[in-house]
């Protein structure tokens, strides 16, 4: 086999690994075999100078040529095959040893192979096994010196000292570049594990986004069951008063109508149609989020003069602004036009704000507005309704549109309600392509500002996101607020 072959067979078997094969016995058997082929050339070049027997012309290149494959054979097959291949390359070194002293310690031979068994074990194993290879090579140089004698023979020939130099320089090139690869090797090692630890800490702050993600999901979750829990804890009280009214005052009737003047009569039988009416809203506002929730609630968009519709909402307000001897002013721009929305759905928003309005203002004014206006090149509409009552504080903003859920417990022991009326009024505007501001200052009043574009939602599809986003809870959370000198004021594009 020719130092080309050899060498060649070294590379593509240590490249081809096979993984039953420890990493080490692959190297060291193309380290082994090109290192033999030296010391077979080293040695062979000094016996052509003296007469020399067959034997050891025949032990030379086996040690040379097969040596190196025997022990690949014996590393592979061991069941411990570090341990096996550290073993053989110190066998290697005594064997060095050996044929220095069969040299007769020749100075330039002996150079040569210690300098390759050396750089070779140190390459393979570290400072510790170059150690141990020279002390080994010591001890194979002084067994064969006791079993064969020693002549010093520290001259050689001009070619082999040439040889002898050529090859120290061959092979500090050669391991020069096996640790060049061997560096290469590292770096690609280091920047895949680099790579790799990004990929890791980017998966974990992926998972520890997911988990808080989770954990918030989790806690809107519980809070929205608890909020459900506490709206059918309203709701019966709620739906129970309208309806014991009622029904005590049909049985009354019953029992007293042959007695009662019709005006008595008239009296309460409005106040039956009265708490009938109250107990179809709520019923009508818990059927509407329930659409709302199941993605099922339909818009029908039609062309409306405004006009037309806030006389229509006027005069279903205008007894219950009065209630409180509350003073009601509409004031619509004489240029509003027409717009394109649910008349049904944006009357119920209006008389839904005009009502808490009034609810919560006693001897004040409150104001219907209808604007026309301009944003980012469309025309749009707002319908803001105005109080002077108790206003909002910063605290109540945060639950402000929020399903089943009012201002505050007191505000639901001395004004009743489910709760659901906000944030109805908020998802139908949504669906309807606009949406609710709110301006505020506790003592002073409210502005809930309706603002709708005049052509309706951009598209069908673009009302369906709306409608899907509605049902998701997109805008049931608590909105984004800025706080300027006292009035608490929540975007209309906050949140949305």
């Amino acid at each position: 086999m020719s130092i080309v072959s050899a060498v060649t067979a070294t590379y593509l078997t240590s490249g081809n690994p096979t993984s039953r094969v420890h990493p080490l016995v692959t190297l060291d058997y193309g380290v082994r075999t090109v290192a033999m082929l030296m010391v077979f050339a080293i040695i062979s070049t000094r016996l052509t100078e003296q007469p020399t027997a067959a034997l050891t012309w025949i032990l030379l290149s086996l040690h040379g040529f097969a040596w190196p494959h025997v022990a690949y054979f014996c590393s592979r097959r061991s069941r411990d095959q570090r341990s096996t291949e550290h073993r053989l390359l110190l066998g290697d070194a005594a064997a060095i040893g050996a044929w220095i002293g069969f040299l007769g310690a020749s100075l330039w031979p002996t150079t040569s192979l210690i300098t390759a068994i050396g750089m070779g074990l140190t390459g393979v194993g570290g400072l510790a096994l170059g150690r141990r290879a020279i002390l080994t090579c010591v001890l194979g140089f002084g067994s064969y010196v006791a079993l064969a004698g020693f002549t010093f023979r520290p001259e050689s020939s001009r070619i082999t000292t040439a040889f002898c130099i050529v090859n120290i320089i061959a092979f500090t090139v050669l391991f020069g570049l096996f640790s060049f690869r061997q560096s290469r090797r590292l770096i690609a090692a280091r920047k895949r594990s680099q790579e790799q630890g990004r990929e890791i800490t980017q998966a974990m702050q992926e998972l520890a986004a997911a988990r808080d993600t989770a954990e918030e999901a989790q806690l809107r979750a519980q809070a929205a069951n608890r909020a459900k829990s506490m709206f059918l804890a309203n709701m019966s009280h709620e739906l129970r008063t309208p309806l014991n009214a009622i029904i005590g005052y049909s049985e009354m009737l019953q029992e007293e109508a042959a007695e009662m003047t019709p005006e008595e009569i008239g009296s309460d039988l409005r106040k039956v149609t009265g708490a009938g009416k109250h107990l179809l809203s709520l019923i009508n506002d818990v059927l509407d989020f329930s659409k709302i929730e199941a993605g099922r609630m339909e818009l029908v968009l039609e062309e409306t003069d405004v006009r037309t519709l806030v006389r229509e909402v006027e005069g279903t307000a205008a007894p219950l602004v009065a209630k409180h001897a509350n003073t009601f002013v509409v004031d619509v721009s004489p240029v509003i036009g027409a717009i394109t929305i649910d008349a049904g759905k944006v009357r119920q928003v209006l008389l839904n704000l005009l009502s808490n309005a009034a609810k919560f203002t006693k001897n004040g004014t409150i104001s219907l507005v209808v604007a026309r206006f301009e944003k980012a090149g469309d025309e749009w509409i707002s319908f803001s309704v105005r109080d002077t009552g108790i206003g909002l504080t910063r605290e109540q903003f945060g639950r402000l549109f929020q399903a089943f859920a009012q201002a505050d417990a007191t505000t639901q022991r001395d004004h009743g309600g489910t709760g659901l009326g906000l944030a109805l009024c908020r998802r139908f505007c949504v669906m309807m392509g606009g949406d609710i501001e709110v301006q505020s200052k506790l003592g002073v009043g409210s502005d809930f500002a309706v603002q709708l574009p005049v052509r309706g939602p951009a598209s069908e599809a673009a009302s369906v996101a709306a409608t899907a986003a509605a049902a998701g809870d997109a805008v049931d959370d608590a909105q984004p607020m800025t706080f300027h000198t006292s009035i608490y004021r929540v975007s209309a594009t906050d949140g949305s």
